[in-house]
């Protein structure tokens, strides 16, 4: 659908913020981010941002040890942007000190739920008891009726696996051997693993486990921070026109306090046990609304603030930068580009251009900065300057080098480089100064 949708799709972007709308406080105006592989600077300015990442998986040590070290269930590139970017935008959050902490297979990570929903195992102590029905009446007090649902609550079978250990009669092992003397239920168990968790089968393999003669031990996993699965964390949203009270609907389903940013998945709060196919529903529901959003919006525009407010270190401040500094001739060169870039206009292609002794020998085009220089002879010994133009929208698609750029200076022969003070944005500042001193390049800030 969104191949279909959409002009062009940007993939393996980490988007670090959102923009803000300058002209409305409360409201979204677009994303900046870094492609993980280029390390090339996004800025994409939008009337609707919907934010679907994943939760917060390495808040906490993952407990699994030997063959299983540094296993974790929930995707290990899950960093808490799904809360971080709303948070960050002014969102109001719901429910974020809660934490997910499940019963796992040990070492593996293997679910449970589906052996205890489909095998009807069962658990017992390292006294080979049946513990759950001890602790039956101590959890009616705290929970009351809930206890007696069937099957009981994962929430509440991991409250008594938790007092069970507190209680030093651990370790905890889910009675297979029962089941798995079933052909089927031995298939179905294995089929289980083989589909979704194919690591907890090369566990056991690898500790010559095998669930029909031996009764694999539990574990619970390092508390996670899960909107879409247990926690409930995740952003306040809007509900559904149709049955939602007034206090919960504020124009567009799934948008959270925060005017065109709408969210699914582990990005909204207070919807728990949504899992994969809800998440996914959720998704749809948010893009549709999004859409809506937008076309309401179609005569209205919005103002995006200037795509390095969030990250500042991105540019330099005036001052040179290198070892080497640039000699008169030089900065006559440079004035003269200077005044270049001050006659064309806002539209044009151009944002970098190469001086030398007065006279300018390349210009950008539509091409690009590295073809430009291609287009050099070697030992050219001129100047790059790369600027904004003057009346350019600085908001969004700053001229923008890094180390490849400075290399490319040092392949064709020139002899520095200029940029206009926090107007640029300036990748691998650290790496590219070092090879400018190492290779007689002089970087000018103006």
């Amino acid at each position: 659908a969104a191949k279909k949708s959409a002009d062009k799709m940007y993939n393996r972007i980490m988007i670090t913020h959102l923009l803000m709308d300058e002209s409305k406080s409360d409201r979204v105006g677009g994303a900046v981010g870094f492609n993980m592989r280029t390390g090339n600077y996004h800025v994409f300015k939008a009337k609707a941002v919907i934010v679907a990442a994943g939760g917060a998986s390495h808040i906490f040590k993952p407990r699994a040890v030997g063959e299983g070290m540094g296993r974790t269930w929930y995707a290990p590139w899950s960093n808490g942007s799904a809360y971080a970017l709303p948070i960050m935008a002014g969102a109001k959050m719901t429910q974020m000190e809660n934490r997910i902490v499940l019963t796992r297979f040990k070492d593996g990570y293997g679910p449970v739920g589906a052996y205890f929903l489909h095998l009807k195992t069962y658990t017992e102590n390292g006294y080979g008891e049946n513990y759950e029905k001890k602790w039956y009446e101590e959890t009616k007090k705290l929970v009351g009726e809930y206890i007696d649902h069937v099957p009981v609550p994962t929430c509440l079978r991991n409250h008594a696996f938790i007092e069970e250990v507190k209680a030093g009669r651990g370790p905890i092992h889910m009675v297979t051997k029962e089941a798995f003397q079933d052909p089927h239920m031995e298939t179905v168990g294995w089929e289980n693993f083989l589909g979704m968790t194919v690591g907890q089968a090369v566990v056991w393999a690898s500790q010559n486990i095998d669930p029909k003669y031996t009764n694999p031990e539990l574990t619970t996993s390092e508390p996670y921070v899960m909107g879409s699965h247990a926690t409930c964390s995740g952003a306040w949203v809007s509900g559904p026109e149709d049955i939602s009270p007034s206090d919960y609907f504020w124009g567009y389903n799934r948008m959270t306090s925060v005017n065109g940013l709408f969210g699914a998945g582990d990005t909204v709060g207070g919807s728990a046990h949504k899992f994969s196919s809800g998440s996914f529903t959720e998704g749809r529901l948010a893009a549709k609304a999004a859409v809506k959003y937008v076309n309401d919006m179609r005569n209205e525009e919005i103002k995006v603030i200037s795509s390095i407010f969030f990250n500042p270190e991105l540019s330099l401040k005036t001052g040179n930068f290198s070892k080497l500094k640039p000699n008169k001739q030089d900065l006559i060169s440079i004035k003269k580009g200077k005044a270049y870039f001050n006659k064309i206009k806002s539209l044009d292609h151009v944002q970098a251009l190469v001086v030398k002794e007065g006279k300018i020998l390349a210009k950008e085009g539509r091409e690009g900065t590295k073809n430009m220089l291609a287009k050099l002879k070697k030992n050219s010994d001129g100047i790059l300057i790369k600027l904004p133009k003057k009346k350019q929208d600085l908001r969004m698609d700053l001229p923008t080098i890094g180390i490849q750029t400075i290399k490319d200076c040092k392949k064709y022969g020139l002899k520095g480089i200029v940029l206009k003070s926090k107007k640029n944005i300036f990748l691998d500042k650290s790496k590219s100064i070092e090879f400018a001193n190492k290779n007689k390049i002089f970087i000018l800030i103006k």
